[in-house]
């Protein structure tokens, strides 16, 4: 009988104490996710900036060649002969970059950084080919609006 009247108090502790466990195992695991992020958001954040480095450091160096070729106005132009070199450097290391882009990257920023240096692939398609103009012009009107 004795048993039967301490049974509600054990059963509150039972309660309490798997409450307890279930409120500190839920805000332990809220804590580790915020952690984690904070700590993913540091690393996107770190290989979004080299990788902006490295296409930025690719571009200068178009743009220094291109100068030297009659493009616009830019400081410190570089002939191709020095260049074309500096060149391939700065792609392989974009492309280096780029990696990591990737395996960090969400789909929109992917694909934002695939418009970025496929621009400067055209810059430096212009320098190589030592043109001026872009090699496309307007599309010929087909007769339909739209098209």
């Amino acid at each position: 009988m004795a048993l039967l009247d301490q049974l509600p108090a054990l059963m509150g502790v039972v309660v309490g104490s798997l409450g307890s466990y279930a409120v500190q195992n839920l805000t332990e695991r809220r804590q580790w996710k915020r952690q984690r992020e904070e700590r993913w958001d540091e690393k996107r954040f770190e290989t979004y900036g080299r990788y902006a480095n490295a296409l930025k450091a690719q571009l200068r160096v178009a743009q220094r060649i291109g100068a030297s070729l009659g493009f616009a106005d830019v400081a410190d132009p570089l002939q191709p002969a020095a260049g074309l070199p500096l060149l391939a450097d700065a792609e392989s290391r974009r492309a280096t970059e780029w990696e990591s882009v990737l395996l960090v990257g969400d789909p929109v920023t992917i694909a934002a950084a695939r418009r970025w240096h496929e621009m400067i692939w055209t810059i430096e398609l212009l320098v190589r080919e030592g043109r001026s103009t872009p090699r496309c012009g307007p599309r010929p009107s087909t007769g339909e609006r739209g098209a």
